[in-house]
């Protein structure tokens, strides 16, 4: 169960059950984005979150 001002994130698959993309969505601040790979999407995060 998360908060709904937690980051949420989540993948997007195609119709053969692979991974299309990953998305990122910050309630608190409106900042989204959608990446090609999870390692893509993790480096945006910590970026965004950890610096």
């Amino acid at each position: 169960m998360t908060s709904s001002s937690d980051l949420q994130v989540w993948q997007e698959s195609d119709r053969r059950g692979h991974i299309s993309c990953w998305h990122a969505y910050d309630p608190i601040t409106g900042r989204s984005a959608c990446f090609g790979s999870e390692e893509e999407m993790r480096i945006w995060i910590d970026k965004c979150y950890y610096r």
